[in-house]
């Protein structure tokens, strides 16, 4: 989180009821318009919320987020507009593809073709293990495997969520945005 909208974010959970945007004293923070700026921004990521005209308030999420010291609880997700995001859409829209058919799709020009099929490997058997796609009929080799999908929650692609990493007991599997959820590895 930018250190003006966490810093927003903090006076919001210290006035410990709804604020003004203009009356949040936020030092060396550009003046009301970045203010405004960074509560628009926070309401969008559902850390506050607007309970009058410019008035906001912390959600749970946000009082939860500054008394973490700033760190996130969910994973961040797959940036929009990527390989990932490009390929869960393919995915949604045809239920049935080759590798070879998303690597020609989603794949963009001037990249590194290895890296991203291997990327889109990786990312393949991550939807495999929480039983969002499967690999249909014989198991072929390289780009000629065939994918169904499985599972459709929804236009947000999930992504790959490693909580041991964070010292957290959950263990791995994906999030799910379209859910608001967690869902884990079953293989």
């Amino acid at each position: 989180m930018a250190s003006v909208q966490h810093r927003v974010l903090e006076a919001l959970v210290t006035a410990g009821r709804p604020a003004a945007a203009d009356s949040l004293a936020v030092e060396d923070s550009g003046g009301v318009v970045r203010v405004s700026q960074s509560l628009a921004r926070l309401v969008r990521c559902g850390l506050a919320h607007r309970t009058g005209r410019g008035v906001f308030a912390a959600t749970p999420n946000g009082i939860a987020l500054v008394a973490n010291g700033g760190r996130q609880s969910k994973p961040r997700g797959v940036s929009p507009h990527g390989l990932l995001d490009r390929t869960w859409k393919l995915l949604r829209l045809d239920r049935v593809v080759t590798t070879a058919a998303i690597l020609t799709l989603c794949c963009r020009p001037g990249q590194d073709a290895g890296r991203q099929r291997a990327y889109l490997h990786w990312y393949l058997r991550q939807l495999v293990r929480a039983d969002y796609i499967r690999e249909e009929g014989a198991v072929r080799r390289g780009d000629q495997r065939v994918w169904r999908l499985l599972r459709d929650t929804g236009p947000q692609p999930p992504s790959v969520y490693r909580p041991k990493s964070r010292g957290e007991d959950t263990p791995d599997g994906l999030w799910d945005p379209n859910l608001d959820e967690y869902v884990p590895w079953t293989r």
